[in-house]
């Protein structure tokens, strides 16, 4: 049961769902959406869960092209958001995020650098060829 709600209001709160946000439940697919994404994914799920079977937090990691499933055990669907052997596989990977970013910033202001002195270089060639030219005087 979705919520813990009976079928009618369920279909009822779907209904309402879609005509506020304008999209169907139908076109949410995460696993459509894993396939697409373009990074590292990871996906933490509790075996014991009975709200999302275990078999969706392995098609979703498996569906990505950098995913990765971290499997709790007795957790179920809410406390594997405070469990402290979750909090410690998280970590490491949001601090891998956290310098790939950095890294891949880093790597544009060099580039940047890079080319403003390639820049600065050329104005000085052209800023030295106008000075040794002879001036002409006006007429």
């Amino acid at each position: 049961k979705l919520l813990g709600l009976d079928a009618g209001t369920q279909r009822g709160l779907v209904r309402r769902l879609e005509r506020r946000y304008g999209l169907r439940m139908e076109d949410l697919d995460v696993r459509a959406d894993a396939a697409e994404f373009d990074g590292p994914l990871l996906v933490v799920h509790d075996r014991g869960d009975r709200v999302v079977p275990i078999d969706d937090g392995e098609v979703i990691a498996g569906a990505a092209t950098g995913g990765r499933l971290v499997e709790t055990h007795g957790l179920g669907h809410q406390r594997v958001l405070r469990a402290p052997e979750v909090l410690a596989a998280v970590m490491p990977f949001v601090a891998a995020g956290e310098r790939e970013v950095a890294g891949v910033r880093l790597e544009q202001l060099r580039r940047l650098q890079s080319e403003i002195q390639d820049g600065l270089r050329e104005a000085h060639a052209v800023q030295e060829k106008l000075t040794k030219q002879p001036r002409r005087l006006a007429s």
